[in-house]
């Protein structure tokens, strides 16, 4: 791989550009990255994942946290480290009475909450529709519901 200094075509910045293939490649990766990252978000919205950031709640932040996921992270490091049942309970009794008695977050988690029934997928089930044939004998079989020359 070679690197060469050229003039991003989306930003206009001179920065040193990752030639990865023959041909010349004129976009930074900052502006690569942020093409992909709304085309992604674009391709959810179509899809029905995400409804977009207008009509969502920000995570409440309060107290010692800087950004949302900090708490989590948190939270997720102490369970971690953490080997024992009894211990793992507790913490997770400690949790989940935190974020039931924050009504910031209850509000967040209800506004976030998906009130439609998500579809159930369909199988490719080939049905036929057979006769029932329990207790019938083989004579009323022959006369009324098979061939005729039935191994002959």
């Amino acid at each position: 791989m070679r690197i060469e200094v050229r003039t991003c075509i989306k930003c206009g910045e001179d920065k040193e550009i990752v030639q990865r293939h023959k041909h010349a490649n004129n976009i930074c990766g900052d502006c690569s990255r942020k093409a992909s990252r709304e085309y992604q978000q674009q391709a959810a919205i179509k899809e029905g994942r995400r409804k977009g950031v207008q009509g969502r709640y920000p995570y409440p932040l309060e107290g010692i946290w800087s950004y949302p996921n900090q708490k989590f992270n948190a939270m997720a490091k102490k369970m971690h480290h953490i080997l024992e049942r009894e211990e793992w309970i507790r913490q997770l009794r400690m949790n989940l009475e935190e974020t039931m008695n924050n009504p910031l977050v209850m509000e967040w988690i209800k506004a976030h909450k998906d009130t439609d029934d998500k579809p159930k997928k369909k199988r490719s089930t080939i049905i036929k529709d057979y006769p029932d044939t329990r207790g019938i004998t083989w004579e009323e079989y022959q006369k009324g519901q098979g061939e005729d020359d039935v191994d002959s």
